[in-house]
């Protein structure tokens, strides 16, 4: 993998931020369609990962369907997560 040129001197560790990317980008996708838009913001000792979708069904962690385990993933490896609904999408 290629390095990243992190803007802090605290380093995320960039195979699970790109996992998570991933997952949070093919879930969108595979639920939502449409167009998806991923966006990375980073903090003093943090990076926040977001991926805004044009569905407003919100993502629940639940009961998986064959290849649904990004949810599960992602619960696991962030510290917390969740999603913000706004008009037409979220």
């Amino acid at each position: 993998m290629e390095e990243f040129a992190w803007p802090t001197r605290w380093r995320p560790d960039g195979a699970a931020v790109a996992l998570v990317v991933s997952e949070l980008v093919t879930n969108a996708l595979r639920s939502a369609g449409g167009l998806v838009g991923p966006s990375l913001f980073f903090g003093a000792r943090r990076v926040r990962i977001a991926v805004s979708d044009d569905s407003r069904t919100l993502p629940a962690l639940g009961p998986h369907s064959a290849g649904g385990w990004g949810l599960v993933i992602i619960d696991r490896l962030a510290r917390s997560w969740g999603a913000v609904p706004h008009p037409g999408g979220k």
